[in-house]
């Protein structure tokens, strides 16, 4: 005990010692400071122990940052007696990746997916739009009451180019190839108007409509109104197929007149999908189901952008999204500008990204990693 008690006063001396009058002295790590490793080596070296090794791994114990770990020299991310295995090869170790790189990716594309049909169902907007321009709905959203606004739908019967009836307040409008109406749409639509605090409404039932570029089935409630050069067109849906997607919710479009051109749609809606995961006899169908919040697309050159809210939940896994000025490229169908926020805590920076280098800069706890985002370019080459 006695010499236990010399050899760490010694110890304690020497560091005072070399500290105090030459700094580099007795720094047997090679890292610029006296430290533990160096007393470490001191204490062997005066009990009579060369360059000791108490792990047997060919680095002496006062160089070894762990030095009871034959398989480690530092301690890393993991600490000492735990390997710094990178499972998703994202340059992150398990033991603090909280977050597969693999199904990170499948929901990055998923993302893009449902970004693009958000895009498409705008677009579907100006799809119904055009109808309501076509069949002169737009002419009666001066109505005063429902009495008024049945009697002015009525009026405009002899000036569209499809067939109507009416039953009560129920008009129904038949389209056929050989009407040539309205862009060559084809199809039936029932119309039950109302009238509201906010002035009219029309109860649509579009019964496989199809017009040029777009099919529109199901059921919608749609208001309309004009101020100055601006439409508003808002659709509450439940089930309705827009340009092949479906509307579970409500799409709220802004046209600039005279010329229907989209300037800005609004999307609160649901989405939901069966996606495929691997390949072959691995492969298996995912549940996954996307929430828009307040998710505002407006066109720009090269594809759409997006501001907003969207929820993934990926087989279970819920994934919250924040989006800011997140362009999605009409091309290749990803992200080339832009940035997400996941959960609050992920930041994907899309500024280097393009449809010929699809990859994104991830920052995870300060640490930025860059992910592929090649399974999404050829999703949608």
């Amino acid at each position: 005990m006695r010499r236990i008690s010399l050899l760490a006063f010694s110890v304690c001396i020497f560091l005072f010692l070399t500290s105090a009058v030459r700094a580099v002295e007795g720094d047997f790590t090679g890292n610029g400071k006296l430290d533990m490793g160096d007393a470490i080596h001191i204490l062997q070296q005066l009990a009579g122990i060369e360059n000791g090794d108490a792990d047997a791994d060919g680095t002496p114990d006062y160089q070894d940052g762990c030095p009871s770990d034959p398989l480690k020299v530092d301690p890393g991310d993991c600490g000492c007696g735990n390997a710094e295995t990178d499972t998703d090869g994202d340059g992150i170790a398990d033991c603090i990746d909280t977050v597969d790189n693999t199904e990170l990716e499948d929901v990055i594309n998923q993302m893009s997916e449902s970004l693009v049909d958000a895009g498409e169902m705008a677009q579907g907007a100006t799809a119904v739009t055009a109808l309501i321009d076509c069949l002169e709905l737009d002419t009666v959203l001066d109505a005063t009451s429902l009495t008024d606004l049945v009697a002015k739908i009525y009026a405009v019967r002899n000036q569209i180019c499809a067939a109507m009836e009416r039953a009560g307040n129920v008009f129904t409008i038949t389209m056929t190839a050989e009407d040539n109406c309205c862009n060559n749409t084809v199809g039936v639509i029932i119309i039950t108007p109302g009238y509201g605090d906010d002035g009219p409404y029309f109860n649509m039932q579009f019964n496989n409509v199809r017009t040029t570029d777009c099919t529109i089935d199901g059921a919608a409630t749609i208001r309309a109104k004009v101020v100055g050069s601006e439409l508003t067109s808002t659709m509450i849906a439940t089930d309705l197929t827009l340009c092949g997607n479906k509307l579970n919710g409500t799409l709220t479009a802004k046209f600039h007149l005279p010329d229907y051109t989209l300037t800005q749609a609004v999307l609160d809606a649901t989405m939901s999908y069966t996606v495929t995961v691997g390949e072959g006899q691995e492969a298996q169908n995912v549940p996954v189901t996307v929430v828009a919040d307040n998710l505002v697309y407006e066109p720009v050159t090269g594809g759409g952008e997006f501001n907003g809210n969207l929820s993934i939940n990926w087989d279970g896994e819920v994934y919250n999204m924040v989006l800011t000025d997140l362009v999605i490229s009409n091309v290749c169908g990803i992200p080339i500008s832009g940035a997400m926020l996941l959960n609050g805590e992920i930041t994907f920076d899309f500024s280097n990204t393009t449809c010929e280098s699809p990859t994104v800069d991830v920052s995870i706890g300060g640490i930025t990693v860059t992910m592929s985002l090649e399974d999404a370019a050829e999703a949608f080459s």
